[in-house]
């Protein structure tokens, strides 16, 4: 449609203000669950490139907790529009060409898990400072949600794509960044795929079972939804647990 080149131009503007990426990149997320799986062929490389640019150019450690909440929501939306372009067009990254653009896409997804330990150490500063009850600044939970969302990403590209997908590299660094901090509306997507790691009996699942086990059981008490839940008891269940 004539509203995604007109988007993508505006979103590849330098002229663009944060608000105006943060708020295209959403659109295009959908956009896309709008128009379907498999719908989207004349605009899945050009809007995975753009959003891979606007992730590569707010995500960095050593910067993303000063950026301002609208430039961390960029890297956000932008990871989220990733995850969700890739399983809606699977068939699509099934290619030679498209296998390689997909290892791309996750070893550029792979650097939001650099986030972790900062954010977790953050965390921890800002808790001694100020105990358990007074809530997180948006500094800290914004970046919570950025590494939430690439785990929502990895969690459908892995789904969407096992064959294609080098599993038992991306797996171990999703699990690690577990679990969910702020946005358990990927609850869903995670936990799915954590069920179809473990039935499919990667060897991954052995390596990380205590993690894997801690956060199943974490998770299971929060408000995650009703097919979230499922898949934790069905793995709980694989697991002899």
């Amino acid at each position: 449609p004539e509203i995604t080149k007109l988007l993508l131009k505006r979103l590849n503007s330098n002229q663009t203000t944060e608000l105006e990426k943060v708020s295209i990149l959403g659109a295009f997320s959908e956009m896309l669950v709008a128009f379907g799986p498999n719908n989207n062929a004349d605009y899945i490389d050009p809007i995975a490139s753009a959003a891979l640019q606007c992730l590569s150019s707010n995500v960095d450690a050593a910067k993303i907790f000063n950026q301002s909440s609208s430039g961390r929501t960029i890297s956000r939306n932008a990871v989220f529009l990733i995850g969700t372009l890739i399983e809606l067009s699977a068939p699509t990254w099934k290619s030679e060409k498209g296998s390689a653009a997909l290892i791309k896409i996750l070893n550029e997804v792979g650097k939001v898990f650099q986030l972790v330990e900062p954010c977790e150490a953050s965390v921890r500063e800002f808790r001694q400072l100020h105990g358990e009850n007074v809530g997180l600044p948006l500094e800290i939970t914004d970046v919570q949600a950025v590494i939430d969302n690439a785990c929502g990403a990895v969690a459908r590209i892995i789904v969407s794509l096992p064959q294609h997908c080098p599993v038992d590299s991306v797996f171990p660094i999703l699990i690690k960044a577990l679990p969910l901090r702020y946005d358990i509306n990927e609850g869903l997507a995670v936990f799915h795929c954590i069920h179809l790691v473990i039935e499919a009996g990667s060897p991954m699942v052995k390596t990380n079972l205590t993690h894997i086990v801690n956060v199943l059981r974490y998770s299971l008490d929060q408000d995650i939804g009703e097919m979230a839940s499922m898949y934790i008891q069905k793995s709980l269940q694989a697991l002899g647990v």
